[in-house]
């Protein structure tokens, strides 16, 4: 293994998946935008607050590890109508970073 920070990608199909654990061995994770903007309620994708934190990144962090969502692509809006909006979205959510095309 490396000393070099790690990161545990995530897809909302993997669920559940024990947090606890993947902060034993990862700096940080890589949650698709559904962890973001739905998660623990994964069911309801059409609802969204874009002024709150991310209950999901307020977890992670707890457990001190980062928040690096994706993947983030102009062709692919999601939430926003242009892809600063979008970008911008993630951040007001709190997340670390964003991995984008």
């Amino acid at each position: 293994m490396s000393d070099l920070p790690r990161v545990r990608l995530l897809e909302s199909h993997d669920l559940p998946l024990d947090f606890a654990y993947i902060a034993t061995y990862a700096h940080g994770v890589g949650p698709n935008t559904e962890y973001i903007m739905h998660w623990p309620y994964m069911t309801n994708p059409e609802w969204f607050d874009p002024t709150t934190v991310s209950a999901f990144v307020i977890a992670m962090h707890k457990l001190d590890m980062e928040v690096h969502t994706y993947k983030h692509a102009q062709d692919e809006l999601q939430y926003m109508e242009n892809p600063h909006e979008e970008t911008a979205l993630y951040f007001i959510k709190r997340c670390d970073g964003v991995f984008t095309e």
